[in-house]
């Protein structure tokens, strides 16, 4: 976590802790949206701790939320995406623009270029990995 020291549980709590989930999620319960939330916890238990045991791990997902939040606020702006087509065409546009800029580059500059390479070759290039 940025900003905050790793304080380092001892490998006894994190065993309890983990005993205890995996007691929780074995209890037996009739409602079926309980037993799925359990089946889901169940497989992905490992997963859920995985800040606790490796370094630079976050406990949280605010940096993918970030990430996505540019995208989220154009479709709220432009009145949400009117068929499943361009939902799917704003997802694949949006995660084009967004790898470009985290690899620095200039999104708009990189599409029309390579846009002009398909339209000389008709072979579609690969994202490029980084400026230069």
């Amino acid at each position: 976590m940025r900003g905050v020291e790793r304080r380092r549980i001892p490998v006894e709590k994190l065993a309890l802790g983990r005993s205890f989930g995996d007691a929780y999620l074995n209890h037996v319960s009739t409602d079926p949206y309980v037993k799925r939330i359990a089946d889901r916890l169940t497989r992905s238990i490992q997963g859920l701790f995985t800040f606790l045991d490796e370094e630079g791990v976050e406990p949280t997902n605010n940096h993918a939320e970030r990430e996505i939040r540019p995208a989220v606020i154009i479709r709220k702006n432009s009145l949400g995406n009117r068929s499943e087509k361009g939902a799917s065409c704003q997802a694949v546009l949006m995660s084009i623009y967004r790898t470009l800029k985290l690899r620095g580059l200039n999104p708009v500059d990189t599409v029309v270029d390579a846009l002009q390479d398909y339209m000389k070759s008709g072979v579609l290039p690969t994202l490029p990995t980084s400026d230069g």
